[in-house]
């Protein structure tokens, strides 16, 4: 997505564009990067959930989409965002919405290229096969006194060999978040903001995940900058 959106900037902006603009991936910031990848994904489950449908989005309508989950991301990520980061669609300049407009298409691209199996003929057939290949684990977030976090993103890290999916999940009002997983060994990481917009992070302990096995693991998530020791928890 990185390369179609630098692609844009540099066919719609006029002028020559900041640098930030058509900074390489391994160049722009993690949150950027990490924001970058949830919204592809984002973008790819609209179109193939759409069968079709998304090609018939006039080009505006396209890059709205794309502009509104980048949003959302800003607002997660960054504490006070600069009024054109979080600009509504009207607001932008033509430059970017053409550019957001072209990220769509680049991703439209990619599923013509790379037929999806999740369509929604088979998505139940899939998710049953899945279902019978792997285990799921509960990750229930929490503050060192035991209090639930609420909304906290949630992701596995595999030790072993496996494929992971890249999409964010986000824990609930219980302060849980549920993966399905494919055998193996995970740590569960979890990250967020509390209550006074600071930045709260956890690990759970290694996590053994079976085939049809459900398990709960804690994550114990603490202000990043404190010093301590920002994980614990264990499986059960």
């Amino acid at each position: 997505m990185r390369e179609a959106w630098v692609a844009g900037v540099r066919r719609h902006f006029p002028g020559e564009p900041m640098w930030a603009h058509v900074a390489s991936w391994d160049e722009t910031p993690g949150w950027e990067r990490f924001a970058g990848s949830v919204v592809f994904d984002l973008v790819h489950q609209f179109i193939v959930a759409g069968s079709g449908g998304a090609a018939l989005l006039t080009r505006e309508q396209k890059g709205q989409f794309v502009a509104a989950c980048w949003t959302a991301q800003v607002r997660y990520h960054v504490a006070d965002p600069k009024p054109g980061q979080v600009a509504d669609w009207g607001e932008r300049p033509v430059w970017e919405r053409e550019t957001w407009a072209d990220v769509f298409e680049a991703v439209e691209l990619f599923v013509a290229r790379h037929p999806d199996p999740w369509t929604p003929m088979r998505v139940p057939v899939v998710r049953a096969r899945r279902a019978a290949t792997r285990g799921a684990v509960v990750a229930a977030v929490r503050t060192p006194d035991g209090e639930p976090v609420v909304h906290c993103q949630v992701s596995p890290r595999a030790l072993t060999p496996a494929r992971v999916q890249s999409i964010a999940l986000f824990s609930g009002p219980s302060g849980r978040a549920t993966w399905s997983l494919e055998p193996g060994t995970y740590v569960l990481v979890a990250r967020g903001r509390n209550d006074w917009g600071r930045w709260v992070r956890g690990e759970s302990a290694e996590v053994a995940v079976s085939a049809g096995e459900r398990l709960t693991v804690d994550i114990v998530v603490r202000e990043e900058d404190d010093g301590g020791d920002a994980g614990g928890g264990g499986g059960r």
